[in-house]
């Protein structure tokens, strides 16, 4: 999409930052991932950064802020929409399966919820697959609980398997994971947004998110033990062996936990999971002039709780 307008500009006499009201985090977190839902593989932000119709540079029907909402504001100021734009940005930058999708299906068909519509991604090549979930009905912001019917390398399932459900609380969207390829690892699912990954330290690190106050599960292949490592926010954390490997339960209020992993019975593997208010400030800057750098030209995952790697 050669101009996604996340906003609109403003005339004489209008809004100041092109209705902002309408069009912050909510609408970022919801129709930029419907984007993705759509097929859409490269798309170009109209404006990411607000800027200034000097002079009538643009036309003159705009007033002298070409703001248009953007999540970096003219006077370079940022908000929740520019820290949720980030989240999908630092997911479609390691998400690489996403590259090459098949749009399987479009309905209400695989959630345990008729008031949730999942849009359902498949690369032919790899067999990952995202699902994409929002309410059925676009205008509503209802708090809606459901399961979700996946088809993995590991068979039919309905996630999470151990107890909770996947939540849309409000006009929100999320895109969920199934045998989804990170370095050398392979996450069967994953009821928690991926975040990003990274080598932290020499040590492969995977890292997911929830929003506030959430449960999550996941599924790690060869994965055969963990323990907790540090824990801020969270609670009802449990390790179920299974066949493949391992599966995570977990509820994440305000902060983040670092789980240890034993994988392959010979490496460690470090999932870390945060909220929302956590995932908004962390950050994984790059070693090259790259913006395509692997996950190993990557800087140290930088969050507020640095101290706990």
């Amino acid at each position: 999409m050669p101009e996604f307008q996340g906003g609109s500009f403003n005339p004489w006499g209008g809004p100041r930052g092109g209705c902002p009201n309408d069009i912050g985090a909510d609408f970022a977190n919801l129709f930029y991932r419907h984007n993705i839902a759509e097929g859409v593989t490269a798309m170009s932000l109209y404006m990411f950064y607000g800027g200034t119709n000097w002079g009538s540079l643009a036309t003159p029907v705009v007033a002298t802020s070409y703001d248009y909402s953007a999540p970096m504001a003219e006077d370079r100021s940022i908000a929740a929409k520019f820290y949720e734009t980030k989240l999908l940005a630092l997911f479609t930058r390691v998400a690489h399966d996403l590259t090459a999708t098949d749009r399987i299906s479009n309905d209400n068909s695989l959630s345990t919820n008729p008031a949730i519509l999942v849009t359902q991604l498949r690369n032919p090549f790899t067999n990952g697959a995202f699902y994409s979930t929002i309410h059925a009905t676009s205008s509503s912001g209802t708090l809606e609980s459901f399961q979700l019917h996946v088809n993995t390398s590991a068979g039919l399932l309905t996630v999470p398997q151990k107890g909770g459900s996947i939540v849309l609380n409000g006009h929100q969207s999320k895109i969920l994971v199934t045998d989804f390829t990170f370095g050398l690892g392979h996450l069967i699912y994953s009821t928690a947004e991926v975040l990003t990954y990274v080598i932290n330290d020499g040590v492969p690190t995977l890292v997911l998110w929830v929003p506030t106050g959430e449960s999550g599960e996941f599924y790690l292949q060869g994965a055969s033990a963990g323990k907790v490592a540090k824990c801020t926010g969270c609670s009802g954390v449990t390790f179920t062996a299974a066949d493949k490997g391992l599966i995570v339960a977990f509820t994440q209020s305000t902060g983040m936990a670092v789980f240890d992993l034993t994988w392959y019975s010979l490496f460690n593997l470090k999932v870390v999971v945060m909220d929302r208010s956590y995932a908004y400030k962390t950050w994984v800057p790059t070693l090259t002039a790259d913006p395509f750098a692997p996950e190993n030209k990557t800087g140290k995952l930088t969050c507020r709780l640095i101290h706990y790697f």
